[in-house]
């Protein structure tokens, strides 16, 4: 994935990665006037190892180096456990990139701006 840009409308989630192991997943492209960004990242079964970036970028479409807005290690979310992130701010575009998922377990994450 990573190549599938959506626009973001206040108040509906998007799904970013579904079951995913690794990869970029769905870029979420910003609505302008959005200011608040809740990201809910969870886990199923045993994650051993491996980092979950959410990042950004000025466009959907930038193919350099995103920044990182917060990263922390998938095996957080092991078991079933749950993350829920919250930005302030403006922001153009949102994805969340998953490295290396090990141990038989998977990510999945969803988008809601308001």
């Amino acid at each position: 994935m990573g190549d599938i840009m959506t626009l973001v409308s206040r108040g509906i989630a998007l799904t970013l990665q579904t079951a995913a192991t690794t990869g970029n997943g769905v870029v979420a492209t910003i609505r302008p006037g959005t200011k608040d960004i809740t990201i809910t990242v969870t886990g199923a079964g045993t994650i051993s190892g491996g980092t979950v970036s959410i990042e950004e970028a000025s466009s959907e479409s930038y193919a350099g180096t995103w920044s990182i807005m917060e990263d922390f290690p998938a095996t957080d979310l092991t078991g079933g456990a749950q993350k829920v992130l919250h930005f302030k701010g403006r922001y153009n575009a949102i994805r969340c990139r998953l490295a290396s998922i090990a141990g038989g377990g998977t990510v999945s994450s969803e988008l809601m701006a308001d």
